[in-house]
């Protein structure tokens, strides 16, 4: 092991002419050789930052930090103490090219960090996991040509404070060239010694919907003619009664509607505004579905039904959003998507009928949540499995077999048992119809499953991704399973060393003998901090009594 960290505990004082003292910090014992370091006197004479330039090797325990070669002899000492661990790598994201400062060359992080990194995978939009918090800290060297903002950089640090149009990409690793974080940071904070960054995960700005131009004939056989563009509804699943479809229909016999996100494969029909007319619909190109009926020389509105051209289940959904290629106009370019953390992904039908702009990794959060259900995009760490990054689909109602954890790697165990749950209620919206009166065409019914727990507590509300009668059995389960999750207490296991290889949906149990209970969790978020090199590891859990042998 190297040295990953030292601690400044104790400035001292009479250090004598301010700056830098170069390899300065010695550390004694532990086992380890190689070891070097700098520390900075402040015009007060007192020792106000400590720079590791190399964390040396073999190291079995921490050594004792020491400050030699001062200006003069000190009045009182300086005092620190270091942490080992395994070795951490920070670098530019791809370790080739530069993504900060328009640089050939890729910039490696790893001497010039002051406070190792710590950050928190867990829940952000929705059920997507995702980089919640977190933080690192390297030392601030303005004209070392050799710092990742030093020189010219730091000009360019500076200058992209507070604007996101240019932000350092990079990827922590640990023992493995598979990252676990790949984001940006953020300066948060500038000292004279340290700079101080906030890290923020990997975006992915693919969005829902899509424009088209609006079509309509003028008269029967005439040109086709253009109203301007307007956004595709995102359409999933079974469509019944839904519109903001508009029609031009002005001396029309044979109306134009266009909807190219319904299956043409699958019966399309659409009903006129203030009649009871049904329209039967073919499709004469991607963009425009013919009508057949009669005609009103008026802007007409229409409502469809039909089924969505990405199929009808959650997983459709998932993988229509999630996965793709790159260069894809639709989906994010994540070549691989697993649901073995899912296995009943596929079985539950769903129906969203999308008219605003979203993000596609934001429905989805929305969608997976609102279903019971999370996913990650990550880089798997064996790199065997995907070959890539990939979208990991986990259900929460989903238990796969608990792994034990040994006492000795188990640093703490805690548990909140929270506050009762009363009921779990999902809610969803079916247009009834159509009617012939005018305004009336289309109702919109609110209604609501349930699923009891307790005859006191708090009442949660979750909004369903269903709008029409048929699909409420198949969500009187999702509402259930919710209950089932969001009744459990609490719990967190903090464990020694960077458990990579750890994912959400995984479950582990530990015991915390003091009060004799032991704890089976589920992870939901997990903190990798480098500083203690620990992971703790979060989420819903079940108690039972531990007896010690």
């Amino acid at each position: 092991m190297s040295v990953q960290s030292v601690d400044l505990t104790g400035m001292g004082w009479g250090y004598g002419d301010p700056g830098w003292i170069t390899n300065g910090i010695t550390a004694t014992g532990g086992g380890g050789t190689g070891f070097a370091g700098d520390y900075f006197i402040s015009g007060a004479g007192t020792v106000t930052a400590v720079e590791i330039t190399n964390g040396g090797s073999g190291y079995t325990s921490a050594p004792t930090i020491g400050f030699t070669d001062s200006p003069s002899t000190p009045s009182s000492d300086a005092t620190a103490t270091a942490t080992v661990g395994e070795e951490f790598f920070v670098s530019d994201v791809g370790h080739s090219g530069a993504n900060f400062g328009a640089e050939t060359g890729s910039s490696y992080y790893r001497e010039f960090v002051k406070t190792p990194p710590t950050f928190t995978l867990g829940p952000t939009t929705g059920g997507w996991i995702h980089v919640q918090s977190g933080t690192i800290t390297l030392v601030n060297r303005p004209f070392d040509d050799d710092h990742p903002f030093g020189s010219k950089h730091f000009s360019t640090l500076l200058t992209n404070t507070g604007n996101a149009n240019d932000r350092p990409i990079i990827e922590i690793k640990d023992e493995t060239k598979y990252p676990l974080f790949r984001g940006t940071m953020y300066l948060t904070k500038i000292s004279p010694t340290d700079l101080t960054f906030s890290l923020e995960g990997k975006k992915y700005n693919q969005q829902v919907l899509t424009t088209q131009t609006v079509l309509f004939r003028q008269s029967s056989g005439g040109s086709i003619d253009s109203i301007g563009s307007e956004p595709i509804p995102f359409s999933h699943g079974v469509i019944q009664m839904q519109g903001h479809i508009k029609c031009n229909t002005a001396n029309v016999s044979d109306p134009k509607i266009w909807n190219p996100g319904f299956d043409s494969s699958e019966t399309i029909k659409v009903y006129e505004e203030g009649t009871s007319d049904v329209f039967d619909t073919t499709e004469s190109d991607d963009t425009i579905l013919n009508l057949t009926g009669t005609a009103d020389p008026t802007v007409k509105q229409y409502r469809l039904n039909g089924t969505g051209v990405n199929g009808t289940t959650l997983d459709d959904l998932f993988a229509a959003l999630l996965s793709g290629t790159p260069g894809a106009t639709f989906g994010l370019p994540v070549l691989n998507y697993s649901t073995t953390k899912a296995p009943n992904v596929d079985s539950l039908d769903i129906s969203v009928y999308q008219t605003e702009q979203i993000l596609c990794t934001e429905l989805a959060g929305e969608v997976a949540k609102s279903c019971n259900y999370q996913y990650i995009i990550h880089v798997p760490v064996d790199g065997s499995t995907y070959g890539g990054e990939a979208t990991v689909i986990i259900d929460r109602a989903n238990a796969p077999t608990s792994t034990d954890l040994a006492d000795s790697d188990v640093e703490n165990v805690s548990f909140n048992l929270g506050y009762p749950i009363q009921a779990v209620i999902g809610t969803f919206t079916v247009n009834n119809g159509p009617w012939s009166t005018p305004g009336e065409w289309a109702r919109e019914g609110k209604q609501a499953i349930r699923s009891d727990n307790l005859d006191q507590g708090k009442i949660l509300k979750v909004k369903l991704p269903a709008l029409n009668f048929d699909q409420i059995s198949g969500f009187q389960t999702v509402v259930d399973a919710i209950r089932d999750v969001e009744k459990k207490p609490q719990a967190s296991i903090r464990v020694k060393g960077i458990k990579s290889e750890y994912m959400p949906g995984d479950r582990f149990t530990a015991n915390r003998s003091e009060d004799h209970v032991k704890v089976t969790l589920t992870v939901r978020s997990l903190t990798f901090d480098w500083k203690s090199r620990t992971t703790t590891i979060s989420g819903d859990c079940t108690l039972s009594p531990f007896e010690n042998e």
